[in-house]
């Protein structure tokens, strides 16, 4: 669980929204990391995996050309109301939503709130899209997500999988890193 963590942790923390680190501290009190999902990924930790599947998912298919930080917070908090232990399907979105910006005071975009809140929704037999909103035509994100998580719920992926790919994304970032110094300490050297 750890790297898992702390790779949610870094990646809400990238966003520098406000209050992230309410929601950080929130999403570790009411038990988060070790939450199950209630269909799938049913064992201890299943919506962390879950999650970081979804956000994985969703930033190799972003054709739309959505917000990275977008994308981080509707994959890594879709399923938030997890933390209170699940109870059924009806209004999963909008616990959700309601957890992260009532409770903890955590900001959504208009785009973030309807995906989150919709995300169950288009492709679940028990949803169906709401008539005051019409996610396939309004919001992108929301069809991101619902792929990335309808993926997910179907194709669960191994956590060595999950690992590998981790630490694929740490390298890269590492070796950005790296060659902005580098790129700072020679144009340093020029003046």
């Amino acid at each position: 669980m750890g790297i898992f963590k702390t790779f949610v942790e870094t990646q809400l923390r990238k966003t520098r929204r406000e209050h992230v680190e309410d929601l950080l501290g929130l999403m570790d009190q009411r038990g988060y990391y070790t939450a199950r999902c209630g269909r799938h990924h049913k064992y201890e930790g299943g919506t962390l995996q879950h999650s970081i599947e979804v956000l994985l998912y969703a930033l190799e298919h972003n054709t739309y050309g959505i917000p990275e930080d977008s994308i981080v917070v509707a994959c890594l908090l879709h399923d938030l109301c997890n933390v209170q232990g699940f109870r059924h399907i009806s209004r999963h979105g909008s616990r959700s939503v309601r957890l992260a910006t009532q409770v903890a005071g955590f900001h959504l975009n208009l785009d973030e709130y309807q995906a989150i809140l919709w995300h169950m929704h288009g492709w679940s037999e028990k949803g169906t899209l709401g008539s005051d909103f019409d996610a396939t035509t309004h919001c992108k994100l929301w069809q991101l997500l619902r792929d990335a998580d309808k993926h997910s719920a179907g194709h669960p992926m191994r956590r060595t999988d999950i690992v590998n790919r981790l630490i694929a994304i740490l390298n890269k970032a590492f070796e950005s890193f790296i060659k902005d110094s580098s790129e700072r300490r020679e144009i340093q050297k020029v003046r």
